[in-house]
């Protein structure tokens, strides 16, 4: 079955911007000269990120409750599609890929854990699959980041029927997205390659989850 048009698109773009990032990042050893740029030991800012996170991953579940009565689902359908998207892609994206995913099976050290900032072990480049030590690390990705890009959700929604709404709530994302990762980055629990690829991940699951939504309804 052939991949819809506009999905092709999107992964495309997705996975181009990811990759090519990357592959700067490794040549540059741009991952270790951020952090060394904005690492501060105990940082509140980083503590305060990871509790924003946790507030929209709860808010992301307790959204969905108002949607059992059909007269909000027929009064506001658009935003109904993207919050239960938001709810999918949380699961998907946040509890699945990232949680029980990479950081089970990989084993990169947070930037305050490498030898280089202070901590112990080798600093290891993004995707380093296989646990190395006694304790697996849990750099990669960042959970708190893809929490705050998934407000790009209403971006897919309404980026055909209204854009400068598609836009508004894009750049909203990739703002909570990129300040949540910043946070934690400076606190030392992330690399620059850890909050991209949480990026990646996550646009990449909202245009399946919404190409499969389309899909349904020209079929149906």
């Amino acid at each position: 079955m052939p991949l819809p048009k506009q999905l092709k698109k999107d992964i495309l773009i997705i996975l181009s911007i990811g990759i090519t990032l990357t592959i700067v990042s490794i040549l540059l050893n741009l991952d270790m000269a951020i952090a060394k740029a904005l690492y501060i030991a105990n940082a509140p800012v980083s503590t305060l990120a990871d509790d924003i996170a946790g507030v929209l991953y709860v808010a992301g579940f307790i959204a969905i409750i108002p949607l059992i009565f059909t007269r909000i689902r027929k009064k506001y359908p658009q935003m109904t599609k993207s919050i239960i998207v938001i709810f999918l892609a949380l699961l998907i994206t946040v509890n699945g890929v990232v949680e029980a995913g990479l950081k089970k099976y990989t084993d990169r050290p947070r930037p305050k854990e490498i030898k280089e900032l202070g901590g112990q072990d080798d600093y290891r480049n993004v995707f380093a699959f296989g646990m190395v030590g006694d304790v697996q690390s849990k750099s990669f990705p960042s959970s708190s980041a893809a929490i705050g890009f998934l407000l790009t959700s209403p971006f897919f929604t309404f980026r055909r029927k209204n854009k400068a709404i598609a836009y508004g709530f894009l750049t909203i994302g990739l703002l909570a997205g990129t300040l949540l990762g910043l946070g934690r980055m400076i606190g030392g629990m992330h690399f620059f390659t850890d909050v991209l690829w949480s990026g990646v991940l996550v646009f990449a699951t909202l245009s399946i989850l919404y190409s499969i939504d389309t899909k349904w309804k020209t079929s149906g």
